[in-house]
């Protein structure tokens, strides 16, 4: 195979940077032989579609074999590599992507951590969508990055539906996994006034029942996992944005200021203002 390489990238606006999806990258390349990325830590997600070929993925202490029309993603967060096979070198297309409501999207999917490649039945809509996606990025014309946007959450309902099979199996069965379907919820909605009755009313289980399967498979009361989703908002929205203690302490769904900081320090053992003087002063000095 000749090696072939196309990237293009968008820097986001704060507004972006604020939204629930938002385009970093997209890039094609047909691999040379062994071509690796990594290990290395992303601070970002990445998506890629193998197009023709073969090559591994590896993260934390697992290794994964991936082959021509599988998708794989990458999280941020986790040490990772990826590469080529040496006898078959693979062409990927990838986009790597941020936002407010990347778990709540991929959880969806099907995507996890544990589970970071699926087998969509045919892969031609899906590598077009990906196309349409580059070419916007390197034509960079009015409206380019939300009609990449646009593309990508076809690209993500479309992979829902070529993966059907596979959840209908049960390998991925979100209508009938009550957990699931909470984890969803919460991530979507964590900025509104959440309760743990209106999320057993969701997933139609009763609270006692619901609040014991939190327990056992999250580690945390319900209560507990919503506080926890909101802090993670939180600390993005004081690393990459100006608001105020009291517009973060809003948009992540806190009743008021006072008690988003005493929940943040709870969590992360320092106020929220601090937590932002830390991380300027360690940007200022890696700098």
């Amino acid at each position: 195979m000749t090696e072939f390489s196309q990237f293009f990238s968008h820097a986001p606006i704060q507004d972006e940077r604020e939204s629930s999806l938002y385009v970093l990258d997209a890039s094609h390349r047909k691999c040379k032989s062994e071509y690796q990325i990594g290990p290395r830590t992303f601070d970002f997600y990445r998506i890629l579609l193998v197009v023709k070929g073969k090559g591994k993925l590896i993260q934390k202490d697992k290794e994964y074999t991936i082959y021509e029309g599988d998708v794989f993603i990458l999280f941020p967060e986790m040490e990772q590599s990826y590469c080529a096979d040496h006898l078959d070198p693979w062409e990927i297309i990838s986009v790597s992507f941020q936002g407010n409501s990347c778990d709540a999207i991929l959880n969806y999917i099907g995507f996890a951590p544990e589970k970071p490649i699926l087998h969509p039945q045919s892969t031609e809509r899906l590598i077009h969508l990906l196309t349409h996606i580059l070419s916007d990025l390197e034509t960079s014309t009015d409206a380019y990055a939300l009609r990449a946007v646009g593309f990508l959450y076809v690209f993500f309902s479309d992979l829902v539906y070529l993966t059907k099979q596979n959840r209908v199996s049960g390998k991925i069965n979100t209508k009938n996994d009550p957990m699931k379907r909470a984890l969803v919820f919460i991530e979507l909605n964590y900025q509104e006034p959440l309760d743990v009755d209106t999320i057993c009313r969701q997933v139609n289980y009763s609270r006692s029942y619901l609040s014991r399967l939190f327990k056992k498979e999250v580690g945390l009361t319900i209560l507990e996992y919503i506080n926890a989703v909101r802090i993670r908002k939180a600390k993005s929205l004081l690393i990459d944005t100006n608001l105020s203690i009291k517009e973060i302490a809003k948009q992540t769904g806190f009743k008021n200021q006072f008690y988003f900081s005493k929940m943040f320090k709870k969590v992360q053992g320092q106020a929220p203002s601090v937590y932002r003087a830390t991380d300027l002063l360690e940007k200022n000095n890696f700098r």
